[in-house]
């Protein structure tokens, strides 16, 4: 596992590897060591190998990898396996809206573009979001010449193709650029075919995974072990939830939202968010839906590309130039 210190991720790694007898390990992302690692020729190295010019690299695995191969800890006949993408592909990702009975194309098209295509929401204006809108519209038709397809169907069909595919996936490329073997099981072909058969109400929230998971129960860890990741460290959490709590009750939830995006640089993906330092990081914070869009708006800026994003400033994520 890897992160900050006391992420909620290697937390539950850790009790699951105890409970299951196997070794577990964690590797520390401090700040100054991943900012320096995405500043590194090695990192402009791996963007030019990894990069198929329809989405941004993926850098989730590259610096706890890195780190252990310039310690020799990856031996030449490994094979590296993750957990890429079973949430997706058991239903964890269709949205509650595109389940009810008479869900419509306009839900489906705003329930897409809010959930994937807003990286920086502030740029959708009329024109933009109609094009997009137009475009969901346009995939939506080739899928229903298959037969019949329900919304929720439709919006897994989209995101199978334009994020998991495209991005998820792209992470396997940190172990093409090392040399490694890998295997994704989730997305063994038997598997996906399995899933693809079952119906969306079963599927939803990942409701026939769970129950299969928790009766079987493989290894004693799934029937205690089901409940929401937190976003914070033990030490944090209480703290955190209980200032959340007090500025949502003062000043809104809008407001609460908007100001509790300042602390996730020390969040469950603050490693992440950390590559920029947080100088840089507190200027975008309330307008930057992930750590994605930061990564985003660096590449932009390092292919030159900015004279088409209205209401940024390049000079502050020009890496590695700038400081």
């Amino acid at each position: 596992s890897y992160g900050l210190p006391g992420n909620a991720d290697a937390e539950k790694a850790q009790e699951i590897a105890k409970q299951l007898g196997v070794p577990w390990r964690f590797i520390r992302s401090d700040g100054t060591g991943i900012r320096n690692m995405y500043r590194s020729q090695r990192c402009r190295d791996y963007e030019i190998f990894s990069d198929g010019l329809n989405t941004v690299p993926n850098y989730q695995d590259l610096q706890p990898l890195l780190e252990m191969a310039e310690h020799g800890q990856l031996p030449a006949d490994a094979i590296l396996i993750n957990g890429q993408t079973g949430d997706f592909i058991s239903g964890g990702h269709i949205p509650s809206v595109l389940m009810a009975e008479g869900a419509t194309d306009q839900e489906l098209v705003r329930t897409l573009i809010d959930k994937h295509l807003s990286l920086w929401p502030g740029i959708l204006d009329g024109p933009l979001r109609r094009q997009l809108a137009d475009r969901i519209m346009a995939k939506a038709a080739v899928c229903r010449l298959d037969g019949s397809v329900d919304q929720a169907g439709l919006f897994e069909n989209w995101e199978f193709e334009e994020r998991q595919a495209k991005y998820i996936l792209s992470g396997q490329r940190i172990y093409d650029f090392l040399g490694l073997s890998w295997e994704l099981p989730f997305w063994d072909r038997e598997f996906v075919d399995f899933w693809k058969a079952v119906p969306s109400e079963f599927r939803f929230e990942q409701g026939l995974f769970k129950t299969y998971l928790q009766q079987r129960d493989p290894g004693g860890v799934f029937a205690g072990n089901m409940s929401r990741l937190k976003a914070w460290s033990p030490f944090l959490s209480p703290v955190l939830t209980t200032l959340s709590l007090a500025i949502g009750l003062l000043a809104g939830r809008r407001q609460r939202v908007r100001l509790m995006r300042y602390f996730d640089y020390w969040g469950r993906y603050g490693h992440a968010f950390q590559m920029f330092g947080y100088h840089r990081f507190r200027i975008y914070a309330h307008r930057a839906r992930n750590a994605v869009s930061l990564l985003a708006l660096s590449w932009i800026s390092r292919n030159g590309l900015w004279q088409d994003l209205p209401d940024t400033r390049p000079e502050v994520l020009n890496y590695p130039e700038s400081e």
